[in-house]
């Protein structure tokens, strides 16, 4: 059903419920890691249905040395496509050298970001579109570089979603 609704059609409260955004947040800050080998998950991840098409906005806070920075990407349902915008500090440098990221990447692509930071920014604006398999999307990450200084995940880090073609 096109939206808006004209006057007079009867609207389902599933209708408008699947067109509300829904918010998962990280209620602590992650354990950290210290290694650029493995993905681990943020703990920041988005139940999606079969057949369907979301945008995500997603903001994470991050603390790192300069040398081990981070690096995210993400696992999707299988057959899902997804267009990833994204933002940062860039790697292997500082807040202070005021350098900044911004790129399109796709899902198996992995986003290096810079470390030295107390609390660092890293965004993205995603577009998902799910093919026959429900499941989660579920934004991973590691050390750009290995480092003895954890790289943690902080508290309040977001992912805001929305289904964009409701039922």
């Amino acid at each position: 059903m096109p939206w808006p609704y004209r006057p007079g059609e009867p609207i389902l409260a599933e209708e408008l419920n699947t067109a509300l955004g829904k918010r998962v947040e990280l209620i602590a800050d992650s354990a950290g890691v210290t290694s650029s080998i493995a993905l681990v998950t943020t703990g920041l991840a988005v139940p999606i249905a079969a057949n369907a098409q979301y945008d995500f906005r997603v903001r994470v806070a991050y603390s790192s040395s300069q040398a081990g920075g981070a690096r995210f990407a993400w696992t999707v349902p299988s057959g899902a496509a997804m267009s990833r915008h994204v933002l940062g500090v860039t790697d292997g440098q500082s807040a202070a050298s005021g350098t900044v990221v911004m790129r399109a990447r796709d899902i198996g692509t992995e986003q290096l970001v810079g470390g030295g930071l107390t609390f660092g920014s890293y965004w993205e604006d995603v577009r998902v579109v799910t093919a026959g398999t429900t499941g989660n999307c579920t934004l991973m990450y590691a050390q750009a570089n290995s480092n003895a200084t954890a790289t943690i995940i902080r508290a309040l880090s977001f992912v805001e979603y929305r289904r964009v073609n409701p039922a």
